[in-house]
């Protein structure tokens, strides 16, 4: 009996745990503030923000006020009732989002974090450190601190098994999703940025990977950051900004294992596209740069551009190359196009498969692989027009190559020259290491994912310089006042994309978002 009454008492602890674990909070109903949220809940938890602005310190997460830790198999959850309307804006006078282990505290992990906007900080807006397993989703972030070191979008540092999924970033920031030193195995996929501003510091990116490894970023844009005069490195001067940018020392991991996958730099006039200093292990593969004073450089060696675009460059320094590769590292299945006042190819080894067209020089420091396109072999193919060549556009979207055209499964594997960005890369939620991370699934990633949300927020940003009287606005490029090729509907950051290159969207591309709730309903792994 006394045995029986034991386990009864030991089932009713167990119950206890287990319901205490699945309790849902709503805030402001249930706790005024974030910190009375978390003094309460419990590992696995999940609290709900109603929509509105939280300020003031009640409302920064920091290593004395965070959520608790989940486990591996019950996240806890800290989410917008609807993604965007639960603002913390830090009133440029703190950081409201800093979540730091480490120390006594031990590292935080299994917290997941979704739909939140965080804004006005006065150092980086979402900084994460000596953590693990942490996700985000659909969170964005604008205005950290512009001016000077420090002020990130979003941060990891010391780190590891971290997601960004679905995220943006605009406004100003030095770096707007930052991969710091210590980090590992960490996914950025499918994020947004607009670099707006940032002044007095020499390096200002939207994507970058330092002193980090096993990194992904997957699917992610940078795009219009065409406002050169709001970019000024230490001295005051104007400078370029990259859209990609990985950099290796001796203060963190050595820089490797980090790829760019199916990623796009557009119409960011003032930015340099792929960028490198120091050797790093770097593969670039189907991305595009388009659209630019600024063309590519990799200052070290070890990184690999593959199946890539780049184009409509019209710089006239060491800065506007096509692809300035100064370690001789190689290129390949790729379209080098419209680099109107510089080289195409500079010092690359290895090279082939390429297309080179109307540049103004093709190759310095290099010669044309045996397969290329390109005068220097007399076979010189138009991939905008297709003449010279097969008469068939090969380039009348940037996301794809046409059917039938010269670039159509011509490149060394059997697939196109050039980039194909079409379907989602990486399984929803996956992490570093989960089966299909890194795997281009079956889902169409057109039209992009919380597309109207990110336009609709990036819009209505304006800034005033309070020195000069400069505005800046950002009702522009994608997010400007006007309708498609089609002359009916409202620009999107899908049809911006699409149709970049003068040419009507494909009506299907709408058509896929019905695909892609078909696809979700069944099980996907990967194609």
């Amino acid at each position: 009996m006394k045995r029986l009454i034991l386990y009864i008492f030991l089932g009713m602890i167990l119950f206890r745990v287990q319901t205490a674990e699945a309790l849902t909070y709503y805030m402001p109903d249930d706790f005024a503030n974030l910190h009375e949220s978390f003094s309460t809940m419990q590992g696995g938890d999940t609290l709900i923000i109603r929509d509105g602005t939280y300020t003031g310190d009640g409302n920064v997460i920091d290593h004395t006020n965070h959520p608790p830790n989940g486990t591996e198999g019950d996240y806890t959850f800290v989410m917008a009732e609807n993604n965007g309307k639960a603002i913390f804006d830090g009133e440029n006078s703190r950081g409201m989002m800093n979540l730091q282990g480490g120390g006594v505290a031990g590292n935080y992990a299994y917290i997941q974090f979704e739909g939140i906007i965080w804004c006005n900080s006065s150092y980086s807006l979402v900084n994460l450190s000596s953590v693990d397993h942490i996700k985000l989703f659909r969170c964005s972030v604008y205005d950290a601190g512009g001016v000077g070191q420090g002020y990130d979008g979003f941060e990891a540092d010391h780190c590891s098994y971290i997601l960004f999924e679905d995220c943006w970033s605009y406004g100003a920031g030095r770096k707007h999703f930052y991969i710091g030193k210590f980090a590992e195995k960490v996914v950025v996929r499918r994020c947004a940025v607009r670099h707006d501003r940032h002044y007095l510091y020499n390096d200002q990116e939207s994507f970058m990977a330092y002193d980090s490894k096993e990194v992904e970023f997957q699917n992610c844009i940078s795009i219009d950051g065409d406002q050169g005069n709001f970019y000024t490195g230490g001295n005051g001067d104007p400078i370029n900004p990259n859209s990609f940018l990985t950099r290796n020392t001796s203060d963190g991991y050595a820089l490797d294992n980090v790829y760019f996958r199916g990623c796009i730099s557009i119409a960011n006039k003032d930015m340099v596209g792929m960028g490198g200093s120091n050797d790093c292990g770097v593969d670039f593969i189907n991305c595009i740069h388009w659209g630019s004073h600024r063309g590519s450089r990799m200052r070290g060696a070890g990184s690999n551009f593959n199946h890539c675009t780049l184009g409509d460059i019209d710089g006239t320094t060491t800065w506007s190359a096509g692809a300035y590769l100064e370690a001789h590292d190689p290129i390949t299945n790729s379209i080098i196009f419209g680099v109107f006042n510089y080289y195409g190819i500079w010092n690359a080894l290895g090279n082939d498969y390429n297309c080179l067209y109307n540049n103004q020089t093709n190759y310095i420091g290099a010669t044309a692989g045996q397969h290329s396109l390109c005068s220097e072999n007399s076979n010189t193919i138009d991939p905008i027009t297709g003449t010279p060549g097969n008469g068939v556009t090969s380039l009348k979207y940037l996301p794809r190559i046409e059917n039938g055209s010269d670039l159509d499964g011509t490149a060394s594997d059997g697939e196109d020259r050039g980039a194909t960005i079409l379907y989602k890369i990486g399984v929803d939620g996956t992490l570093w290491g989960e089966t299909g991370y890194d795997s281009v699934t079956n889902e169409p990633l057109w039209p992009f994912p919380n597309e109207d949300i990110i336009r609709e927020r990036m819009k209505t940003y304006i800034y005033v310089d309070t020195i000069s009287g400069d505005t800046l606005r950002g009702d522009r490029g994608f997010c400007k006042d006007t309708v498609q090729l089609n002359g009916i509907d409202e620009r999107t950051l899908t049809s911006y994309i699409w149709e970049y290159l003068g040419n009507q969207m494909p009506d299907s591309i709408y058509g896929m978002e019905e695909i892609r709730n078909r696809v979700k309903a069944y099980p996907n792994p990967c194609r």
